[in-house]
Protein backbone atom coordinates (compact mmCIF):
# COMPACT_ATOMS: atom_id res chain seq x y z
CA UNK A 1 0.00 0.00 0.00
CA UNK A 2 2.68 2.13 0.70
CA UNK A 3 4.59 1.64 -2.14
CA UNK A 4 1.16 2.81 -4.25
CA UNK A 5 0.97 6.09 -2.44
CA UNK A 6 4.39 6.31 -3.64
CA UNK A 7 4.10 5.86 -7.16
CA UNK A 8 0.65 7.91 -7.19
CA UNK A 9 2.79 11.05 -5.45
CA UNK A 10 5.40 10.46 -7.90
CA UNK A 11 2.51 10.55 -10.76
CA UNK A 12 1.03 13.81 -9.72
CA UNK A 13 5.03 15.54 -9.27
CA UNK A 14 5.29 14.32 -12.95
CA UNK A 15 2.05 16.34 -14.31
CA UNK A 16 2.54 19.26 -12.14
CA UNK A 17 6.18 19.68 -13.44
CA UNK A 18 4.84 18.89 -17.30
CA UNK A 19 1.97 21.43 -16.38
CA UNK A 20 4.36 23.97 -14.88
CA UNK A 21 6.60 23.30 -18.58
CA UNK A 22 3.82 24.16 -20.58
CA UNK A 23 3.02 27.32 -18.43
CA UNK A 24 6.36 28.66 -18.64
CA UNK A 25 6.23 27.52 -22.61
CA UNK A 26 2.90 29.07 -23.36
CA UNK A 27 3.65 32.35 -20.99
CA UNK A 28 6.65 32.68 -23.33
CA UNK A 29 5.37 32.80 -26.19
CA UNK A 30 2.26 34.73 -25.09
CA UNK A 31 4.54 37.56 -24.06
CA UNK A 32 7.17 37.39 -27.14
CA UNK A 33 3.12 37.57 -28.99
CA UNK A 34 2.47 41.08 -27.26
CA UNK A 35 5.40 42.32 -27.38
CA UNK A 36 5.56 41.35 -31.69
CA UNK A 37 1.69 43.04 -32.04
CA UNK A 38 2.75 46.19 -29.79
CA UNK A 39 5.60 46.73 -31.32
CA UNK A 40 3.25 46.90 -34.64
CA UNK A 41 1.40 48.95 -33.03
CA UNK A 42 3.32 52.08 -31.92
CA UNK A 43 5.16 51.71 -35.12
CA UNK A 44 1.78 52.32 -37.05
CA UNK A 45 0.79 55.09 -34.99
CA UNK A 46 3.77 56.99 -35.60
CA UNK A 47 2.99 56.82 -38.87
CA UNK A 48 0.14 58.02 -38.48
CA UNK A 49 0.95 60.77 -36.78
CA UNK A 50 3.61 61.77 -39.59
CA UNK A 51 0.63 61.55 -42.06
CA UNK A 52 -1.19 63.88 -40.21
CA UNK A 53 1.03 66.08 -40.05
CA UNK A 54 1.73 66.17 -43.12
CA UNK A 55 -2.28 66.62 -44.21
CA UNK A 56 -2.76 69.58 -41.66
CA UNK A 57 0.28 71.09 -42.13
CA UNK A 58 1.07 70.95 -38.23
CA UNK A 59 4.83 71.34 -39.14
CA UNK A 60 5.70 72.73 -35.58
CA UNK A 61 4.79 68.33 -34.19
CA UNK A 62 7.62 67.55 -36.60
CA UNK A 63 10.00 67.02 -33.61
CA UNK A 64 8.25 65.09 -31.82
CA UNK A 65 7.88 62.17 -34.63
CA UNK A 66 11.20 62.42 -36.77
CA UNK A 67 14.24 60.52 -35.68
CA UNK A 68 16.94 62.99 -34.34
CA UNK A 69 19.73 61.18 -35.53
CA UNK A 70 18.33 61.05 -39.42
CA UNK A 71 18.26 64.90 -39.57
CA UNK A 72 21.02 65.97 -37.60
CA UNK A 73 23.47 63.46 -39.54
CA UNK A 74 22.19 65.81 -42.83
CA UNK A 75 23.31 69.25 -41.25
CA UNK A 76 19.88 70.24 -39.88
CA UNK A 77 18.59 71.47 -36.58
CA UNK A 78 14.83 70.33 -35.81
CA UNK A 79 13.58 73.96 -36.61
CA UNK A 80 15.35 74.17 -39.65
CA UNK A 81 13.26 70.94 -40.57
CA UNK A 82 10.28 72.79 -39.64
CA UNK A 83 10.89 75.60 -41.22
CA UNK A 84 11.52 74.11 -44.70
CA UNK A 85 8.10 72.66 -44.58
CA UNK A 86 6.70 75.96 -43.79
CA UNK A 87 8.59 77.62 -46.17
CA UNK A 88 7.98 75.56 -49.00
CA UNK A 89 4.30 74.09 -48.56
CA UNK A 90 3.02 77.81 -47.04
CA UNK A 91 5.17 80.11 -49.08
CA UNK A 92 4.31 78.37 -52.22
CA UNK A 93 0.80 77.94 -51.35
CA UNK A 94 0.27 74.14 -51.69
CA UNK A 95 -2.57 73.32 -50.14
CA UNK A 96 -5.45 70.25 -50.47
CA UNK A 97 -2.59 67.46 -49.12
CA UNK A 98 -4.02 64.16 -49.17
CA UNK A 99 -2.37 60.72 -48.26
CA UNK A 100 -3.08 57.58 -50.00
CA UNK A 101 -1.93 53.99 -50.75
CA UNK A 102 -0.35 53.71 -47.12
CA UNK A 103 1.91 50.62 -47.15
CA UNK A 104 3.35 49.58 -44.09
CA UNK A 105 5.48 46.73 -43.98
CA UNK A 106 8.14 44.99 -40.91
CA UNK A 107 11.98 44.84 -42.02
CA UNK A 108 12.93 43.53 -38.19
CA UNK A 109 12.47 43.97 -34.85
CA UNK A 110 13.74 47.72 -34.62
CA UNK A 111 12.69 48.77 -38.37
CA UNK A 112 9.67 49.16 -40.41
CA UNK A 113 9.21 50.70 -43.89
CA UNK A 114 7.13 52.96 -44.67
CA UNK A 115 5.57 54.24 -48.20
CA UNK A 116 3.07 56.09 -48.98
CA UNK A 117 1.67 58.66 -52.23
CA UNK A 118 0.69 62.47 -51.64
CA UNK A 119 -2.08 64.32 -54.37
CA UNK A 120 -1.89 68.09 -53.37
CA UNK A 121 -2.93 71.56 -55.26
CA UNK A 122 0.04 74.22 -56.00
CA UNK A 123 -0.15 77.24 -57.70
CA UNK A 124 0.59 75.35 -61.25
CA UNK A 125 -2.13 72.94 -60.80
CA UNK A 126 -2.37 69.55 -58.52
CA UNK A 127 -0.10 67.11 -58.24
CA UNK A 128 -0.84 63.31 -58.26
CA UNK A 129 0.41 59.94 -56.56
CA UNK A 130 3.70 61.46 -55.42
CA UNK A 131 5.70 58.97 -54.23
CA UNK A 132 7.47 58.55 -50.60
CA UNK A 133 9.43 55.94 -48.83
CA UNK A 134 11.13 55.80 -46.05
CA UNK A 135 11.67 53.82 -42.71
CA UNK A 136 9.95 53.72 -38.95
CA UNK A 137 12.82 53.09 -36.81
CA UNK A 138 13.24 51.77 -32.55
CA UNK A 139 14.96 54.40 -30.81
CA UNK A 140 15.37 54.32 -27.14
CA UNK A 141 12.06 52.05 -27.16
CA UNK A 142 10.15 54.70 -29.17
CA UNK A 143 9.19 53.89 -32.86
CA UNK A 144 10.19 57.27 -34.64
CA UNK A 145 10.45 58.63 -38.93
CA UNK A 146 13.54 58.49 -40.18
CA UNK A 147 13.81 62.03 -42.09
CA UNK A 148 15.49 62.94 -45.71
CA UNK A 149 14.78 66.08 -47.67
CA UNK A 150 12.93 63.35 -49.63
CA UNK A 151 10.23 63.69 -47.97
CA UNK A 152 9.72 67.05 -48.99
CA UNK A 153 9.64 65.95 -52.80
CA UNK A 154 11.14 63.05 -53.88
CA UNK A 155 14.94 63.84 -55.22
CA UNK A 156 15.54 66.36 -53.14
CA UNK A 157 18.94 65.79 -50.89
CA UNK A 158 20.96 67.54 -48.76
CA UNK A 159 20.20 71.91 -48.84
CA UNK A 160 17.87 71.94 -51.73
CA UNK A 161 15.54 74.53 -51.98
CA UNK A 162 11.78 74.82 -54.00
CA UNK A 163 11.93 77.88 -55.64
CA UNK A 164 8.87 79.24 -57.38
CA UNK A 165 8.88 82.47 -59.63
CA UNK A 166 7.01 84.20 -61.94
CA UNK A 167 8.53 85.37 -65.54
CA UNK A 168 6.79 88.00 -67.55
CA UNK A 169 6.38 86.17 -70.92
CA UNK A 170 7.20 87.85 -74.29
CA UNK A 171 5.99 86.66 -78.01
CA UNK A 172 8.53 86.41 -80.67
CA UNK A 173 8.53 89.50 -83.25
CA UNK A 174 8.41 89.40 -86.71
CA UNK A 175 10.44 91.47 -89.11
CA UNK A 176 10.16 91.58 -93.01
CA UNK A 177 13.90 92.01 -95.36
CA UNK A 178 14.33 95.79 -94.08
CA UNK A 179 13.92 95.31 -90.75
CA UNK A 180 10.14 96.52 -90.17
CA UNK A 181 7.78 95.21 -87.84
CA UNK A 182 5.15 92.30 -89.12
CA UNK A 183 4.36 91.44 -85.55
CA UNK A 184 6.17 92.96 -82.60
CA UNK A 185 5.72 93.59 -79.17
CA UNK A 186 4.44 97.30 -78.70
CA UNK A 187 1.16 99.11 -77.92
CA UNK A 188 -1.14 99.25 -81.01
CA UNK A 189 -4.18 101.32 -82.48
CA UNK A 190 -7.26 99.63 -83.69
CA UNK A 191 -10.08 100.90 -85.63
CA UNK A 192 -13.21 99.08 -85.91
CA UNK A 193 -16.63 99.35 -87.40
CA UNK A 194 -20.16 98.77 -86.36
CA UNK A 195 -23.47 98.23 -88.58
CA UNK A 196 -25.03 101.22 -86.54
CA UNK A 197 -22.17 103.64 -86.17
CA UNK A 198 -18.49 103.99 -86.67
CA UNK A 199 -16.68 104.04 -83.96
CA UNK A 200 -12.83 103.82 -82.78
CA UNK A 201 -10.90 102.67 -79.82
CA UNK A 202 -7.51 102.09 -79.04
CA UNK A 203 -6.22 98.78 -77.05
CA UNK A 204 -3.40 98.28 -75.49
CA UNK A 205 -1.72 95.03 -75.73
CA UNK A 206 -1.10 92.49 -73.01
CA UNK A 207 1.76 89.80 -71.88
CA UNK A 208 1.02 87.25 -70.38
CA UNK A 209 2.69 85.59 -67.00
CA UNK A 210 4.00 82.52 -67.02
CA UNK A 211 5.07 81.24 -64.05
CA UNK A 212 7.26 77.70 -62.68
CA UNK A 213 8.34 75.94 -59.84
CA UNK A 214 11.07 73.81 -59.64
CA UNK A 215 14.15 72.55 -57.56
CA UNK A 216 17.03 74.68 -57.13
Amino acid sequence: MNSRVRRKKDNNKIVSIILLIFLVVGGGFGLFFFIHKNDNSQAREAADAFIQILENKEYKKMEDVLEKQSYTSLGYTSQEVIDKYDHIFNGIHIHNIQASKISFKKINNSEHELSYQLRFTTPLGTLKNVKYQTKIIKTDGQYLVKWAPSLIFPGMEGKDKVAFHDWQAERGEITDHLGNGLAVNEAYKEAGKCESATRYSYRRDTSKTTSKMGKR
